[in-house]
């Protein structure tokens, strides 16, 4: 993403946007990161956040493919204890398997996370800082701890036994 399309987006939530959403795809970059296939947009409603997000990354209203449908991985809060969404990572490649998503947070949203939630089988987190300081936890996360609060790069999130 560009700075001024992260600075626009960052201007939108301040605006009164209260939900924020990217679209991820089960496959990975040649740096290990699901790829993004809907860029960060944000929104009223996740709905809409999701919509807008899909078609500035020219995804179908029902995915990628016929076979594959949304489905929210993570989310991401301002405070301990879930307090003030702030981010969702939805998947094009239906819920968390064993491999996972590997998830980059845009750096307005990584200064601000200290929570987290996951959702459809993703129960487990892997998470880093700037410094890559790492940490693995189940989800949900009700404190990211103060290593990581305010300073989420990256996460990992996955379905584990």
């Amino acid at each position: 993403m560009s700075s001024g399309a992260v600075a626009s987006a960052a201007t939108e939530s301040a605006q009164g946007a209260s939900h924020c959403v990217t679209v991820v795809s089960g496959e990975f970059d040649k740096n290990g990161n699901s790829v993004v296939v809907g860029p960060m947009r944000c929104s009223t409603t996740m709905e809409d956040a999701l919509a807008q997000s899909k078609k500035a990354g020219g995804v179908s209203a029902n995915g990628t493919s016929s076979a594959q449908t949304d489905t929210l991985l993570l989310r991401e809060y301002k405070d301990a204890g879930y307090g003030g969404p702030i981010y969702d990572f939805v998947g094009t490649a239906g819920p968390c398997d064993f491999a996972g998503y590997h998830l980059v947070n845009y750096v307005q949203v990584e200064i601000n996370v200290s929570s987290i939630q996951g959702f459809n089988n993703c129960n487990r987190v892997r998470i880093n800082d700037e410094h890559e300081h790492y940490g693995t936890f189940a989800l949900p996360l009700y404190y990211v701890g103060d290593e990581w609060n305010d300073d989420l790069v990256a996460l990992q999130v996955y379905h584990a036994m």
